[in-house]
């Protein structure tokens, strides 16, 4: 099977921080490994691919990355990358006719792609949960960015889209509200990538700089935007021991805020953002943390909280309203929380569960795999799922 997979872009591979980046580039390797060949539109450099399948990537052709210190630019950005993506995407289809199905990471990718391109089979998969008018939300801007990205977009591509991906229960929950047929939806929780060695076992050369062993650190991966809370996140760090560091890999338009934040908090020697790492300094970093946190506002099952739980870490995980998840506890554990004290009493919790005489990291890597998809798994319901719409009378698109 010839499969076409458009990333939204913006960051580049192979490590990008960005979840709906992350998952499109860890199933388009899963695909190859299963025997596929993927053609993935993106930004950057794919890693090398050894498997049955092959992998080749096919740029946008937007130079730079999401970066801004701007909010508002921040956005445009990334839907001026996913416009980007679809044309790249269409024109990919008009050279390529063997190319059988396309599997799409963003709406306006979808009604680029239907506008511009021969027509074939689309995926569209939800990474963000859909707009609720409902969900509390810190000001006009971003109240006005969600109805655009998540309700007016998301559902102009979810119309004409073939079939639709929900990555967490959340998602499922709220598109079945919306009135999308349960026939038109699958949920497929997000993956991690295959692991080189064990859980403690070695990663590539020269990974880059991780905190010393005196020094315990929190890890929290994710774009520096304010839904995502690392204000929050930096202010819980005063609530928990001084010998306790926190890392973030992330970048976005409140980079300089969060800068502002922690030297105004004294934290100058226990905070280090990094805005970019490679796929193995991300898995060094995933494994030598004591426990893995997001303060987002609002996620489905957020991306990098698997892949960390599945390298033997826990992880905290805190939003601003309850939300439907899996059973994630103890090792993924889940709270609503607004204050910085709610979320460090959370981390020592968590952290607690592997102290001294708790359980071992490849005790939580085995219960991560228990409860979390491996990434053949992943590949093989992808397959299943593209060879049914490839196997279907259907010629248009559904309707919602």
């Amino acid at each position: 099977m010839r499969i076409l997979v458009v990333s939204r872009s913006g960051l580049p591979f192979p490590s990008p921080t960005g979840g709906a980046e992350m998952l499109a580039l860890r199933q388009a390797m899963g695909l190859a490994d299963a025997g596929a060949d993927v053609v993935v539109v993106g930004q950057g450099t794919l890693p090398a691919h050894n498997g049955p399948g092959s992998l080749r990537l096919v740029e946008v052709g937007v130079r730079g990355t999401t970066t801004s210190s701007r909010r508002a630019l921040y956005y445009a950005k990334v839907l001026l990358f996913a416009v980007a993506a679809g044309v790249r995407g269409a024109q990919v289809l008009r050279r390529d006719r063997s190319i059988e199905i396309v599997h799409s990471h963003h709406s306006a990718t979808v009604l680029v792609l239907r506008a511009l391109a021969p027509r074939r089979p689309v995926v569209h998969t939800v990474h963000d949960n859909p707009y609720d008018p409902n969900d509390p939300v810190p000001s006009v801007f971003e109240r006005a960015v969600r109805v655009l990205n998540n309700l007016l977009l998301e559902r102009l591509g979810i119309r004409l889209s073939d079939h639709v991906i929900a990555v967490s229960p959340e998602i499922d929950l709220r598109l079945k509200e919306w009135g999308v047929s349960g026939a038109k939806v699958t949920e497929i929780w997000p993956t991690a990538a295959k692991r080189s060695g064990t859980a403690n076992g070695p990663v590539e050369d020269s990974p880059g700089p991780v905190p010393g062993p005196n020094h315990p650190y929190l890890l929290s991966v994710g774009d520096l935007t304010g839904r995502k809370r690392m204000d929050l996140l930096v202010e819980s760090l005063k609530e928990l021991p001084a010998e306790m560091r926190l890392v973030i890999v992330g970048r976005g338009p409140d980079r300089r805020a969060l800068d502002q934040e922690v030297r105004s908090l004294g934290l100058n020697g226990r905070v280090t953002i990094l805005d970019y790492v490679s796929s193995a300094h991300l898995t060094a970093l995933q494994r030598g943390a004591i426990a893995c946190v997001l303060a987002s506002e609002r996620e489905g099952l957020p991306t990098s909280l698997i892949e960390a739980v599945r390298e033997g870490t826990p992880c905290v995980y805190a939003t601003v309203q309850s939300v439907s998840l899996p059973d994630t506890e103890p090792f993924l554990a889940h709270l609503v929380a607004n204050s910085p004290v709610e979320v460090a009493s959370e981390i020592r919790k968590v952290v607690s569960l592997t102290g001294t005489g708790g359980a071992t990291r490849e005790q939580v890597r085995r219960w991560a795999e228990a409860r979390f998809p491996d990434p053949d798994a992943v590949a093989q319901r992808l397959l299943g799922l593209y060879a049914g719409l490839l196997g279907s009378s259907r010629a248009g698109p559904s309707a919602a």
